[in-house]
């Protein structure tokens, strides 16, 4: 049996990027301008679509959340000022759950941007 806390062998198919945000300036309306860009490479990690159940359950934490997503731990993310993108796709991280917080594994329930927000490449 495998304890929750713990990850498969081949669980983790998908590589991911982790990119933090850097604020530049204020434009002239008072918002905060900047760029993302990789801060980490090469995650492994597993993106899941919720339904049913699951689904419901990720709303409860994120009421906007399409994804869940599993990843290594110990990670520090600042949910304002990270995101996780795999190939073109862009996911805002809403909640993270360190499973039993053993730092093993993480549980993100995320959103999938889209429109001008969903540019992977940083720039």
């Amino acid at each position: 049996m495998i304890e929750p806390w713990n990850i498969a062998a081949g669980e983790l198919r998908q590589r991911l990027s982790i990119q933090a945000f850097t604020a530049a300036a204020n434009d002239g309306y008072g918002h905060t301008t900047g760029t993302w860009a990789d801060s980490i490479e090469n995650v492994a990690g597993k993106i899941e679509t919720p339904t049913g159940r699951k689904l419901e359950l990720a709303r409860q934490m994120v009421p906007t959340a399409t994804h869940v997503i599993t990843i290594r731990g110990p990670r520090t993310l600042d949910l304002q000022l990270n995101r996780l993108a795999y190939g073109s796709r862009v996911f805002t991280i809403g909640h993270v759950n360190d499973v039993e917080e053993r730092h093993v594994k993480l549980i993100l329930t995320c959103t999938e941007e889209f429109g001008p927000n969903a540019d992977a490449s940083g720039d």
